[in-house]
């Protein structure tokens, strides 16, 4: 049975048993429905589920962002078929790497293409904090005033994260929304260590965008910000975790010294169909 979903509110009810068993991997599908009520249409996205002999396999996508999966890797051929028939469209994929490849497999075997990795990265999660971590002044929240350095930060951030400079005019209007959910360090008087709030439901808070200027790193800065944003976290009652890239080690062990553990891999990886190349 495969079934495609027209409302978030829908998808999540008919759901929730399957995404309560690992909420750290199923965090992304609940993000796309807060973001995405109503599906009115393929190039908007799409919420599905396709269940076959007690098996079950969960796809969502948002606009450009990558597509999700989780559930059972025995029904990707059945997946790629309804998916492809439907013309509901994905560039990027985002789930277990094992999970992901079996599908894109599938479906290059019977679509063509290309894939490749983009990122492997690990969940971590922290449940209490490293009590012997040193006794370091509390983060702040940064002002207005603070924009500028913000953007050059997470324009620096975004470069060596991705790979790609960062669309300022985008950049800045993201940090005016979210200048509250970031937490700073300074040197100087001038912001130069960050972290951020993302992904804020009931029971997780993520923190994201964790980058030191180059001049500063190796002074302890990112531990100090990011376990202030962890305690922040835990006392409102809600689980702090992250994603870290594979090829990082360093920011791997900065993490587990704060008191994070991990959890399960994630991959993202980008879909080339047959006659296109990457930017097509």
């Amino acid at each position: 049975m495969f079934r495609a979903y027209q409302t978030s509110l829908e998808f999540l009810q008919d759901n929730r048993s399957m995404l309560q068993k690992d909420p750290l991997q199923t965090v992304f599908f609940e993000e796309n429905a807060r973001n995405m009520p109503q599906i009115t249409d393929r190039f908007q996205g799409f919420a599905v589920k396709i269940e076959q002999g007690g098996k079950t396999l969960l796809a969502a996508r948002r606009l450009h962002f990558p597509m999700v999966l989780y559930g059972d890797s025995g029904l990707c051929g059945p997946l790629s078929e309804e998916l492809a028939g439907r013309r509901l469209l994905f560039r990027q994929v985002l789930a277990a790497p094992e999970l992901a490849q079996t599908f894109l497999i599938c479906y290059m075997k019977a679509f063509g293409g290309t894939f490749r990795t983009l990122r492997l990265m690990d969940i971590m999660y922290c449940r209490r904090l490293n009590p012997s971590l040193p006794k370091e002044p509390e983060a702040e929240t940064p002002g207005s005033g603070d924009l500028p350095a913000l953007a050059a930060l997470a324009g620096q951030f975004h470069r060596e994260a991705l790979g790609e400079a960062a669309d300022l005019r985008r950049l800045m209007e993201t940090l005016q929304r979210d200048l509250l959910r970031y937490r700073a360090v300074r040197r100087q008087g001038e912001v130069v260590s960050i972290a951020k709030k993302a992904r804020e439901g009931q029971e997780l808070c993520a923190v994201s965008n964790v980058y030191t200027h180059p001049a500063f790193r190796g002074q302890g800065l990112a531990r100090q910000v990011v376990s202030s944003l962890t305690r922040e976290i835990l006392a409102q009652g809600k689980l702090p975790y992250l994603y870290v890239d594979q090829r990082n080690p360093i920011s791997n062990r900065l993490y587990q010294r704060v008191g994070y553990v991990y959890h399960a891999p994630q991959g993202e990886y980008l879909y080339t169909p047959p006659g296109r190349g990457e930017k097509g």
